[in-house]
């Protein structure tokens, strides 16, 4: 099911459409919701919560006290609310006891609020006209065809679409009016750090200039004085700085420059010439609160939020400004800036009392992040490695590729991004399994090769599981088809002479798809052969998961296997294949 939830000018003026439109009053309900959040955590809200909800007026068959864990799923074109667990009690008591020891370690009580309405049913459309504390009336529209939802929201005259859960438009929304007094009860001041960056401006500053994390203005003001600048945007999550900085720009009667309040990009738009960061970059202090000074947890965490989505507003030959200190940990950094495709060196460095030193990193998309953006490919991100290569994730927006006059709903595209490790000796590795791909692709075997450049290839994301996980969760007649398929692949390899290597140890080489289809993954050593071994080390790898298979119910004769496939190894026809098929029962 498909909802969404706007504001309304009134609840009266919505009914009175659906009386209009012959809607069905279902029934009335009232409650109390008390939302438990994640501990030690910045995430929305629509990633998850834990809520109790005490009914003082119930409309449905169950108890007046529930508890549900929930998460949301935001569409283009509405939400989904993702239920991860829900249990009924009889009374608010016996609710918080259970979340106490279910949830008391990662979750912690945060808000509360009262919502009161009335149900209709319009067609195959549910209805929820309610009035909810803080956000006022409202109506929640649920239906199974999101086309339903831009129709419906404009029968009934909606104000604003929220784009969050409740509790996350409500945390918003009491962020908002308290000014994060508490967050944000001061603005950072010039310090060591502002003047070893501010001299890096002075140096590298040009074009269109994005100041994060604005603070005083103090970088912001030296970038606008630089002659080769045209423009200034100073963002910082603190309202009181920003409002200063308002004020003196006014004062001043500056041009070229803007201020606003964002955290990190969420208000951002469009690209830059030159971004400055000098974030928050301490170690997180227990009982001690001031995002001025503490860049998370652990110093970094900002960092990578950050370097996460700088490159959607970096232009190609951009660079960034970036500040950190040896306490947030100098090897952390680099590995985070070279987990989304950056290169850096080093351009300032100050040491200070304590043993602590500063660092001014220019950073700058790789040549091969720029490549890759130029073929539509965002969002990049490393995956995992391997022993020899690197994978990265990113997506492709495949109606950006549509040649129209008119913006069309996104087409993304999951891939993978493999490269070589820096660590490894090996040398054409990619090479040669961009060669393997290409070749074996048109046998629908291995994932599908989009493209490739020097040193590197993406192929489409396989999701699923690999392939012991999957078979320990898979029914007995499901597994035997997937291991017959694995056979019918190596087959194919073994007849076109391509020897893969690893078949018989293929834990992370094999992964099965939703739709329950294996894919060979690694093609790195793949190498022509003349008496290829696909089939019999794959038939080597089910004699040794013998105890396994067998508790699925799957007979595994490990002596009349072995004895085939030397038969086999002698003659590699479809008819010996199809005899150790027919064994493995």
């Amino acid at each position: 099911m498909i909802e969404a939830r706007a504001s309304i000018d009134s609840a009266k003026q919505v009914i009175s459409i659906l009386k209009k439109l012959k809607a069905e009053l279902k029934g009335t309900y009232s409650f109390h919701d008390i939302i438990f959040v994640p501990k030690d955590s910045e995430r929305s809200l629509n990633d998850g919560f834990v809520r109790v909800r005490v009914y003082k007026t119930n409309n449905w068959d169950q108890k007046n006290v529930v508890v549900t864990q929930k998460e949301t799923i935001i569409h283009q074109k509405g939400k989904e609310s993702k239920i991860l667990f829900r249990k009924e009690f009889d009374t608010k008591e016996e609710a918080f006891l259970f979340v106490n020891k279910k949830y008391g370690l990662d979750f912690q009580q945060s808000m509360e609020f009262d919502l009161s309405g009335e149900e209709y049913q319009l067609g195959s459309a549910r209805l929820f006209i309610d009035t909810i504390q803080y956000l006022g009336p409202t109506v929640e529209i649920v239906v199974k065809d999101e086309r339903e939802l831009p129709h419906l929201l404009k029968m009934i005259k909606v104000k604003e679409v929220f784009q969050d859960c409740v509790p996350e438009k409500i945390r918003k929304i009491k962020m908002e009016e308290l000014g994060e007094a508490k967050k944000h009860s001061s603005i950072y001041n010039p310090a060591e750090d502002s003047y070893l960056l501010k001299g890096c401006i002075e140096k590298f500053a040009e074009g269109r200039v994005l100041d994060m994390g604005t603070g005083s203005g103090i970088l912001a003001f030296t970038a606008l004085d630089h002659p080769y600048v045209s423009e200034v945007v100073a963002v910082d999550i603190n309202p009181e700085a920003i409002l200063q900085l308002k004020k003196e720009i006014k004062e001043k009667h500056l041009r070229r420059i803007t201020a606003l309040v964002s955290d990190l990009f969420s208000d951002v738009q469009g690209k830059f010439n030159v971004i400055l960061f000098n974030p928050p970059y301490l170690p997180q202090d227990k009982g001690i609160e001031d995002v001025a000074l503490y860049g998370g947890k652990k110093g970094w965490e900002i960092a990578q939020k950050f370097f996460e989505h700088a490159s959607h507003h970096l232009v190609q030959d951009g660079k960034i400004l970036f500040l950190f200190s040896s306490l947030t940990g100098k090897e952390k950094i680099e590995d985070i800036i070279k987990s989304y495709l950056f290169q850096f060196q080093e351009i300032a460095k100050e040491k200070l009392p304590q043993f602590e030193e500063l660092y001014v990193y220019m950073v700058e998309k790789s040549p091969l992040l720029r490549e890759l953006e130029k073929k539509n490919v965002e969002q990049i991100r490393y995956f995992t490695h391997g022993k020899r290569g690197s994978i990265f994730r990113g997506e492709i927006d495949r109606s950006k590729l549509v040649k129209t006059h008119f913006p069309g709903k996104k087409d993304i595209q999951q891939v993978i991004i493999k490269i070589k490790r820096e660590e490894s000796d090996a040398i054409g590795r990619i090479a040669n399994e961009v060669k393997w791909l290409t070749a074996l692709n048109l046998y629908n075997i291995g994932p599908r090769l989009l493209f490739s450049g020097e040193g590197y290839f993406v192929t489409s994301f396989i999701e699923g599981m690999f392939i012991m996980e999957w078979i320990a969760s898979h029914r007995s007649a499901e597994v035997k088809k997937v291991l017959h398929n694995v056979l019918q692949q190596c087959f194919v390899m073994d007849t076109k002479k391509v020897n893969k290597e690893e078949m018989h140890h293929p834990l992370k080489h094999i992964v099965v798809d939703p739709n329950n289809r294996p894919i060979l993954l690694d093609f790195e050593r793949c190498a022509h052969a003349e008496k290829p071994h696909n089939v019999t080390q794959f038939i080597e790898f089910i004699c040794r998961m013998k105890k396994e298979l067998e508790g699925k119910g799957i007979s595994v004769p490990v002596v009349e296997l072995r004895e085939l496939s030397k038969q086999y190894k002698e003659e590699m026809t479809k008819e010996n294949l199809n005899w150790m098929i027919e064994q493995i029962c």
